[in-house]
């Protein structure tokens, strides 16, 4: 029984997803649930947990091959014309009215904005360490708000699947603490806990927080814990009382 990506994605209720092959076409890579069948790229689906991770890794894809042609394409051309001006003898040569300094600053103006946007899309680090992702995630908050961030130098291989959901989850709990008045302090740490991964977010004020911001952040994280219990066959605690909002996050190493 097959189903396009976007019968799956709108018209199918989760508790009725029981196909047992999906197809999509014109994908690039394999990944670790596909394999290659006779109409393009497939995926033998047991379970609803094994479809979603499947679509998950799907998105992924698409999200990388766009960053992907960002920095090598669009940023890569800009690189070149940058030094190409920075090379002209005349510091004074007129583009469209500008001058080559004025043509310089704009043209670092729209490659930062670029490279902003490819990282957004996909983490130059998903591919490669949790920690290092993670770090390269927090980092454009660490100078306006209140974080302790804990991460270890070396960490095993994660499905970038696990990887993409952490960092979203992170990132939505900041852009919330961005938003949110008065200020609050954060704790993010990753460790080993006996045979299991562990992932801690943290809240604190300097007074007990309100039930309003409370309900606000409960309700904008649960989704990403639900598809991380989903995701990883985990579990997760949370433990709110007084000043401080705590979710653990615990997930067996993959193999």
């Amino acid at each position: 029984m097959h189903f396009s990506a976007i019968t799956l994605y709108t018209k199918l209720p989760l508790a009725r997803l029981k196909p047992t092959v999906a197809i999509i076409q014109k994908a690039h890579k394999l990944g670790k649930y596909w394999r290659r069948g006779d109409c393009g790229l497939s995926i033998d689906t047991l379970n609803e947990a094994d479809l979603l991770r499947w679509w998950h890794q799907y998105q992924a894809q698409r999200l990388t091959q766009t960053a992907d042609l960002i920095r090598n394409g669009i940023l890569q051309t800009l690189f070149a014309t940058r030094r190409h001006l920075e090379a002209l003898e005349c510091s004074q040569v007129e583009a469209g009215g500008m001058s080559r300094d004025r043509c310089l600053v704009e043209l670092e103006r729209i490659y930062t904005q670029l490279e902003s946007l490819s990282n957004r899309l996909d983490s130059p680090f998903l591919q490669d360490s949790l920690p290092l992702a993670l770090q390269h995630a927090i980092q454009p908050w660490k100078a306006t708000l209140d974080l302790d961030v804990q991460l270890p130098n070396a960490w095993p291989p994660e499905p970038v699947e696990h990887t993409r959901l952490l960092i979203m989850l992170v990132e939505t709990l900041l852009h919330q603490l961005t938003d949110s008045t008065p200020s609050y302090c954060s704790a993010i740490k990753l460790e080993h806990h006996g045979d299991l991964n562990q992932f801690m977010c943290q809240v604190s004020g300097h007074n007990p927080l309100s039930e309003a911001f409370k309900t606000q952040l409960l309700a904008s994280l649960t989704p990403f814990l639900n598809t991380f219990q989903l995701f990883t066959q985990g579990e997760y605690e949370y433990r709110g009382q007084g000043q401080q909002m705590t979710w653990i996050l615990r997930w067996s190493p993959s193999i």
